[in-house]
């Protein structure tokens, strides 16, 4: 299967040293899935990265209205 290649861009931040600090880490967690999903076929793995990306979203999405 072929590699999933993306990079940050510093065009992506908003100037907040939290938020984007927390858009790059979400981007990593969405990329690291991505690769998950394009190079495997191991449910636990996916469901692992999964988990960890709904709990950060959680928690992005409540800095974020704070």
């Amino acid at each position: 299967m072929e590699k999933v290649q993306y990079e940050w861009k510093t065009d992506y931040e908003l100037g907040s040293e939290d938020i984007d600090f927390q858009h790059h880490f979400f981007f990593n967690l969405i990329l690291r899935l991505a690769q998950e999903l394009a190079q495997s076929r191991e449910q636990v793995c996916q469901d692992a990265l999964i988990d960890e990306l709904s709990a950060y979203a959680r928690f992005h999405f409540i800095s974020e209205e704070t």
